[in-house]
């Protein structure tokens, strides 16, 4: 049995959770509405939890759409848990317990359910206070399909108005701001066929070299005809005359790293992942702990300790995998004590406008992010119900306050609107949803990723710039398949031989951390962000992936 150690604990702030405060006047901000989403969540969801506040808008949601939905609440619960936990691994089942209920983090929960681990995923936080919005490539959206074959995440992210395909992006022509059609929408279907009638499972749209012997997916879909341009229905060559074919997502797996960020086959946005992750493994069967996690070295291993309030509960037995997905927090640097960070000088604001519905595009998010330049950079989108939001987020130097950044964007703030089909007028306070405060940038990485036990995925590991678009392609594609590599390994179960699985591992993460920032660094210097020194740090840091194009030597 587990016994519950009621001594008291030492009072900690919860720097994961913000403070949001009313709004008074214009320009101060208020309470969260619901459903409201900030785009370019890749910046904050990388970096360290941020401030987005409301403007005003009424009184307070009597019950929060974004609280944390927890199975296991109470020290009593997570003793019953354990209990049940410890005789089903002398059964054989193993038993894993994630600390942070991050993207990264719910993705291996669902990967380690899948692969046949008991799973305990602990938060601290009781709900999710940045509303964000995922931007995310071909990789991560097919990753959503592959965790989850049956279609059942897709299908829960959909039906609860969280994710689009896009269907446009806002482009600059002849020093105009437009929206510019994405034909890739209509892969949609294939991933989320339930969505649009169609009785056929759920399919992968892959890039073939040869044409297909059987006839394409929907082509064979008539409901799908219907819904396309003729010619549109029938062209498979995507992008660059590659004829693209369906594969079952229990099949599919991660493509080149290296080609993250790439325009691609799918491209979605989706509103509030946490949110739909923790909903989702809660249905899965995963315990999800409201609960702090203090993880002690026992030498070889880590032992956790679930945390609730006064209470703490530890396992009487060895837990088989312990993985940190909190980003920089205390027990990333109980892992890897040493930490390298880079600043970048880079930061970011942004707001949301609610407005109507943009013109022909049903009701959307619309979203841009500029540089110095005033060049949009990573447009986004997603649905709603009630009316469109559009996102904007400019570039600021550290020392600009937002009032400046906003005042000196403000016909490029404008003409994002207007892209977006939108009559409203930017400096209405009224339409002002979310704001955030400064979003800063900088380059970080722990420099061992597996010891004993126990590894660090996403955030924990290492970060990079929002502006490589790989940040959510991480999250939830590298870092699981990266983890089921480490469990499948022939020295996992061993401990005379832990290390040469953990040295596997330590390699994908690495790779993955790479990739990131490298793709970052370059991308930061075609545009004039980070100086040659900085650029020359973030490449001398990393360098594992030779093959990876390196803009400053």
């Amino acid at each position: 049995m587990h016994s519950i150690n009621k001594n008291r604990l030492p009072s900690r702030t919860n720097s994961n959770s913000k403070t949001q405060a009313r709004s008074t006047g214009q320009g101060s901000s208020a309470e969260a509405r619901s459903n409201a989403a900030p785009a370019t969540t890749d910046v904050t969801h990388t970096q360290a939890p941020q401030e987005l506040q409301a403007a005003s808008t009424g009184a307070a949601h009597e019950q929060n759409p974004h609280d944390l939905q927890a199975t296991v609440k109470t020290a009593d619960d997570m003793q019953a848990v354990l209990d049940r936990f410890e005789a089903e691994r002398a059964q054989g089942k193993p038993v894993a317990v994630i600390s942070g209920g991050s993207l990264s983090g719910y993705a291996v929960a669902l990967k380690l359910k899948n692969l046949g681990f008991n799973v305990i995923n602990a938060e601290a936080r009781n709900t999710y206070t940045r509303q964000n919005v995922v931007g995310l490539k071909e990789e991560a959206v097919h990753s959503l399909a592959h965790l989850s074959p049956d279609g059942s995440l897709l299908d829960s992210l959909a039906e609860s108005n969280r994710i689009s395909m896009r269907k446009s992006r806002i482009v600059e022509k002849d020093g105009t701001l437009q929206q510019a059609p994405s034909p890739s929408h209509r892969f949609a279907d294939w991933l989320m066929p339930k969505q649009n009638g169609n009785p056929l499972p759920p399919r992968i749209p892959v890039r073939e070299a040869a044409p297909p012997k059987q006839p394409s997916f929907i082509d064979a879909n008539p409901a799908a005809a219907k819904k396309h341009e003729p010619m549109e229905h029938l062209n498979l060559e995507w992008p660059n005359k590659e004829v693209v074919t369906a594969m079952d997502p229990k099949d599919w797996n991660y493509p080149n790293m290296e080609r993250i960020s790439e325009d691609t086959v799918a491209i979605g946005q989706i509103r509030d992942l946490e949110v739909g992750l923790n909903q989702h493994a809660v249905k899965q069967g995963i315990e999800v702990a409201h609960a702090r996690v203090a993880l002690k070295d026992m030498g070889s291993q880590y032992s956790p300790t679930f945390q609730f309030g006064d209470e703490r509960v530890s396992p009487k037995f060895p837990v088989d995998l312990v993985v940190v997905a909190e980003g920089k927090g205390k027990n990333t640097s109980v892992i890897s004590p040493q930490q390298n960070v880079i600043e970048t000088g880079e930061s970011w604001y942004q707001r949301n406008f609610v407005v109507e519905p943009g013109l022909n595009s049903g009701t959307s998010l619309v979203g841009s992010r500029t540089d110095p330049d005033k060049r949009p950079l990573v447009p986004i989108r997603i649905n709603r119900k009630d009316d469109s939001l559009i996102n904007v987020a400019h570039y600021a130097r550290r020392d600009e306050t937002a009032d400046e950044v906003w005042a000196k964007n403000a016909d490029r703030t404008q003409a994002t609107l207007r892209a977006a089909g939108s009559a409203a007028d930017a400096n209405d306070p009224s339409i002002v949803e979310y704001r955030s405060g400064r979003i800063d940038v900088n380059y970080r990485r722990s420099e061992t990723t597996a010891r004993g036990n126990a590894v660090l995925v996403g955030d924990a590991a290492g970060t990079g710039s929002p502006l490589a678009g790989a940040g959510g392609s991480l999250a939830l594609s590298i870092y699981p398949e990266a983890v089921e590599r480490l469990v499948k390994h022939p020295g996992f179960n061993d401990p005379n031989t832990r290390e040469q699985a953990n040295a596997a591992y330590r390699e994908d993460a690495d790779k993955a951390v790479d990739v990131w920032q490298r793709k970052s660094v370059d991308i930061q210097r075609a545009l004039n962000l980070v100086p040659t020194e900085t650029a020359q740090q973030v490449n001398a840091s990393s360098g594992k992936v030779k093959s990876l194009k390196n803009s400053v030597e």
